[in-house]
Protein backbone atom coordinates (compact mmCIF):
# COMPACT_ATOMS: atom_id res chain seq x y z
CA UNK A 1 0.00 0.00 0.00
CA UNK A 2 1.45 3.33 -1.11
CA UNK A 3 2.85 4.80 -4.30
CA UNK A 4 5.69 7.05 -3.21
CA UNK A 5 9.44 6.54 -3.07
CA UNK A 6 9.29 3.97 -0.26
CA UNK A 7 6.74 1.92 -2.19
CA UNK A 8 8.91 2.07 -5.32
CA UNK A 9 11.92 0.88 -3.31
CA UNK A 10 9.86 -1.97 -1.85
CA UNK A 11 8.72 -3.00 -5.33
CA UNK A 12 12.29 -3.02 -6.58
CA UNK A 13 13.42 -5.11 -3.60
CA UNK A 14 10.55 -7.59 -3.88
CA UNK A 15 11.15 -8.12 -7.58
CA UNK A 16 14.89 -8.53 -6.90
CA UNK A 17 14.05 -11.19 -4.32
CA UNK A 18 11.98 -13.13 -6.84
CA UNK A 19 8.43 -12.20 -5.87
CA UNK A 20 6.32 -12.71 -8.99
CA UNK A 21 2.79 -11.74 -7.96
CA UNK A 22 2.79 -8.17 -6.66
CA UNK A 23 -0.07 -5.67 -6.49
CA UNK A 24 0.05 -1.97 -5.61
CA UNK A 25 -2.68 0.00 -3.90
CA UNK A 26 -2.80 3.71 -3.19
CA UNK A 27 -5.66 6.01 -2.22
CA UNK A 28 -5.03 7.82 -5.52
CA UNK A 29 -5.61 5.11 -8.10
CA UNK A 30 -3.78 6.99 -10.87
CA UNK A 31 -0.57 7.03 -8.80
CA UNK A 32 -0.92 3.31 -8.11
CA UNK A 33 -1.41 2.64 -11.83
CA UNK A 34 1.66 4.72 -12.72
CA UNK A 35 3.89 2.93 -10.21
CA UNK A 36 2.52 -0.49 -11.19
CA UNK A 37 3.21 0.17 -14.87
CA UNK A 38 6.76 1.34 -14.14
CA UNK A 39 7.50 -1.92 -12.33
CA UNK A 40 5.42 -4.33 -14.38
CA UNK A 41 3.00 -5.28 -11.60
CA UNK A 42 -0.77 -4.95 -11.09
CA UNK A 43 -2.98 -2.79 -8.93
CA UNK A 44 -5.44 -3.91 -6.29
CA UNK A 45 -8.73 -2.12 -5.60
CA UNK A 46 -9.21 -0.96 -2.00
CA UNK A 47 -12.45 -2.91 -1.91
CA UNK A 48 -10.47 -6.15 -2.20
CA UNK A 49 -7.86 -5.51 0.50
CA UNK A 50 -10.19 -6.17 3.42
CA UNK A 51 -11.21 -9.55 2.01
CA UNK A 52 -7.68 -10.89 1.54
CA UNK A 53 -6.60 -13.79 3.69
CA UNK A 54 -3.16 -14.85 4.89
CA UNK A 55 -3.54 -17.94 2.70
CA UNK A 56 -3.69 -15.77 -0.41
CA UNK A 57 -1.13 -13.17 0.63
CA UNK A 58 2.33 -14.00 1.92
CA UNK A 59 3.43 -10.40 2.53
CA UNK A 60 1.62 -7.10 3.15
CA UNK A 61 3.75 -3.95 3.01
CA UNK A 62 2.55 -0.59 4.33
CA UNK A 63 4.61 2.09 2.57
CA UNK A 64 2.37 4.93 3.77
CA UNK A 65 2.50 7.02 6.97
CA UNK A 66 -0.83 5.50 8.11
CA UNK A 67 -0.44 4.58 11.76
CA UNK A 68 2.33 7.06 12.48
CA UNK A 69 1.85 10.03 14.76
CA UNK A 70 1.73 12.13 11.56
CA UNK A 71 -1.10 10.27 9.84
CA UNK A 72 -4.08 8.67 11.38
CA UNK A 73 -6.36 6.87 9.01
CA UNK A 74 -7.09 3.45 7.71
CA UNK A 75 -6.56 1.30 4.68
CA UNK A 76 -10.17 1.53 3.50
CA UNK A 77 -11.52 -1.19 5.79
CA UNK A 78 -11.96 -1.83 9.50
CA UNK A 79 -8.83 -3.61 10.69
CA UNK A 80 -10.32 -4.30 14.13
CA UNK A 81 -13.21 -6.25 12.53
CA UNK A 82 -10.78 -8.84 11.14
CA UNK A 83 -9.91 -11.94 13.12
CA UNK A 84 -7.11 -12.88 10.69
CA UNK A 85 -3.99 -10.97 9.75
CA UNK A 86 -3.83 -9.50 6.26
CA UNK A 87 -0.90 -11.75 5.37
CA UNK A 88 1.45 -14.30 6.87
CA UNK A 89 4.03 -11.52 7.20
CA UNK A 90 3.22 -7.83 7.66
CA UNK A 91 5.89 -5.17 7.15
CA UNK A 92 4.96 -1.66 8.21
CA UNK A 93 7.50 0.99 7.20
CA UNK A 94 6.29 3.22 10.04
CA UNK A 95 9.01 3.16 12.71
CA UNK A 96 6.81 2.40 15.71
CA UNK A 97 4.24 -0.22 16.66
CA UNK A 98 1.14 0.70 14.71
CA UNK A 99 -2.41 -0.62 14.95
CA UNK A 100 -1.61 -2.66 11.82
CA UNK A 101 1.36 -4.35 13.51
CA UNK A 102 -0.45 -4.86 16.83
CA UNK A 103 -3.44 -6.47 15.12
CA UNK A 104 -1.27 -8.61 12.86
CA UNK A 105 0.89 -9.85 15.73
CA UNK A 106 -2.18 -10.69 17.84
CA UNK A 107 -3.68 -12.55 14.87
CA UNK A 108 -0.56 -14.69 14.48
CA UNK A 109 1.36 -13.00 11.67
CA UNK A 110 5.07 -12.39 11.66
CA UNK A 111 5.53 -8.62 11.88
CA UNK A 112 8.36 -6.31 10.93
CA UNK A 113 8.50 -2.68 11.99
CA UNK A 114 9.99 0.11 9.91
CA UNK A 115 12.49 0.56 12.73
CA UNK A 116 14.41 -2.40 11.33
CA UNK A 117 14.53 -0.75 7.89
CA UNK A 118 15.66 2.54 9.45
CA UNK A 119 18.43 0.77 11.37
CA UNK A 120 19.76 -0.98 8.25
CA UNK A 121 19.63 2.26 6.25
CA UNK A 122 21.60 4.03 8.97
CA UNK A 123 24.18 1.23 9.13
CA UNK A 124 24.65 1.32 5.35
CA UNK A 125 25.00 5.11 5.38
CA UNK A 126 27.54 4.97 8.20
Amino acid sequence: VGAGGAAAAALFALKSLGFTSIAVRNRTHARAEELAQQHGVTTLPYSEIGSLSPDSLSLFVNATPIGSHLASGDFGFDLSARSLPLARTVFDMVTRETPLLLHSKAAGAETVSGLRMLLHQAADQF
